[in-house]
């Protein structure tokens, strides 16, 4: 199986829940869950952290565009993925060096992004 460059850049996965009245307490679980160190990351190599929608900086239509994943992998459950641009223009803003290097190999020989994507501050 090949796997694209940029998958191979982190091995964590922010995760937050979008529906929940609590986020910060969600966030939290997921840190003490499924976190950095924790049994899962041994486990399975990659681990999330948990956020909340105000952790990143984000269009304000962004909810429009979100990728739904529901397959077999996923055992009836569905995952919201921020749209590839959505996720850009928010590393790029970050401007962290991890954000940057992913920015980099994710999109590197991909079309430019587009001036509409770049969000006004919520």
């Amino acid at each position: 199986m090949r796997v694209a460059r940029w998958r191979l850049l982190s091995q964590e996965a922010d995760v937050a829940s979008v529906n929940a009245m609590e986020q910060d307490e969600i966030a939290t679980l997921i840190d003490g869950t499924i976190g950095e160190l924790s049994l899962f990351h041994e486990t399975f190599g990659y681990y999330a952290h948990g956020v909340t929608e105000e952790t990143v900086i984000l269009p304000d239509d962004w909810k429009n565009r979100v990728v739904i994943v529901s397959n077999e992998n996923t055992r009836g459950a569905s995952g919201l993925c921020l749209h590839p641009e959505d996720l850009a223009v928010s590393k790029l803003i970050a401007g962290r060096e991890k954000d940057i290097s992913f920015r980099q190999a994710r999109h590197s020989g991909q079309r430019q992004l587009s001036p509409k994507r770049v969000p006004t501050r919520r």
